[in-house]
């Protein structure tokens, strides 16, 4: 009898994911070079997170999102924002009880500072 990963209680992500609950501002783009060029043109929707890692978010959000669509992100902690980054939306599940999306988020382009804060939060050393 074969036993996957989550059934042994074997952790498989590749970083460290903390709990992180801050509020979120983003933008959906159906193109990474559209996220690039438009500034300021498309709607700033906001969310709340979940958790984060150096790879990357959770976020929960009353709007649905497609796998692959690409997301232009400033999260903030304290009264500032703190981390800009490029994410791709990896999968999404309803949340009943919230009434609410939880969005799986994958950074694709996270500056070095934005990188060097959330290795503080997590307790992770830098690669």
């Amino acid at each position: 009898m074969a036993i996957n990963s989550e059934e042994a209680g074997i952790e498989r992500r590749k970083y460290k994911r903390v709990v992180l609950n801050v509020p979120v501002e983003y933008e959906i783009f159906r193109a990474l070079s559209q996220a690039l060029v438009i500034k300021d043109r498309s709607a700033k929707l906001t969310a709340v997170s979940e958790n984060i890692s150096a790879g990357g978010i959770q976020i929960i959000s009353e709007i649905d999102m497609q796998p692959e669509q690409i997301l232009k992100l400033k999260i903030f902690h304290g009264k500032t924002s703190r981390i800009n980054a490029h994410a791709i939306v990896r999968w999404t599940a309803f949340d009943s009880r919230l009434g609410k999306y939880r969005i799986g988020l994958e950074f694709f382009y996270l500056k070095d500072d934005c990188r060097e804060f959330i290795a503080n939060l997590t307790g992770e050393a830098l690669n």
